[in-house]
């Protein structure tokens, strides 16, 4: 039975996702770190795509009976959303972190979904950015060290200004959105809820309240 829910859930994922564009920035390379110059025009087509991207993504969502506004409760839903379906996105294995940092593979094929995880990033980080002063969207282009190339986030837009206990400026989002698919993932393969921190439900949204808010100390985004 539960292999049959799983199908299921899958194909309501994938049904029509092919379609879904795909996020495809100028420069990429899956061998050779790109120059500053290249991530800056990487950067540039960030910031020229991104609100197409998060009405793309509500539309996605809207089909899947999602209604997403960039409010508060709304993203509770979006939370049981990608606890429930998120995992199916991934795929089993491959180089996912190498496609995430460096574009490369392409998002295409088994990594369509990752058009979603990346949407979804977008997304959280408007909403940190709305309601957050002290935060903004920005391009990490790392610390001087050159251990900082291997890092989630190097020549990525990040999110920076943050103040949050327990983070640190500037944030990787996407790489702290993608942690949660991938827990889903995992439980998905093990067929059973695993011992993680981000795999359980209400998480994702309490930690998209924690750095939507200025209180040094977080916030309580959902009750239990």
């Amino acid at each position: 039975m539960w292999t049959i829910f799983k199908a299921i859930d899958r194909w309501r994922v994938w049904n029509n996702l092919l379609d879904y564009p795909v996020y495809l920035p100028p420069f990429r390379s899956s061998k050779i770190f790109i120059s500053r110059e290249q991530a800056d025009a990487n950067y540039k087509y960030f910031e020229s795509v991104k609100a197409a991207r998060v009405d793309l993504l509500i539309r996605y969502l809207s089909n899947r009976s999602v209604h997403l506004r960039l409010k508060q409760s709304e993203l509770i839903h979006l939370d049981r959303w990608v606890h429930r379906y998120g995992g199916h996105l991934l795929p089993d294995g491959g180089d996912v972190i190498y496609a995430l940092s460096e574009y490369e593979p392409v998002w295409k094929a088994e990594y369509h979904g990752l058009n979603i995880i990346h949407d979804v990033a977008i997304l959280v980080g408007d909403y940190i950015v709305s309601n957050n002063s002290d935060a903004s969207w920005g391009l990490w282009y790392g610390d001087g060290d050159c251990e900082a190339e291997e890092m989630p986030g190097f020549y990525q837009p990040c999110i920076f200004g943050l103040k949050n206990y327990g983070y640190n400026s500037p944030l990787p989002i996407l790489y702290i959105v993608y942690n949660h698919f991938e827990s889903g993932r995992l439980r998905l393969k093990h067929g059973v809820t695993l011992p993680r921190t981000y795999d359980a439900v209400g998480n994702f949204a309490r930690e998209i309240g924690v750095l939507a808010t200025k209180d040094l100390h977080g916030s309580d985004f959902i009750s239990q």
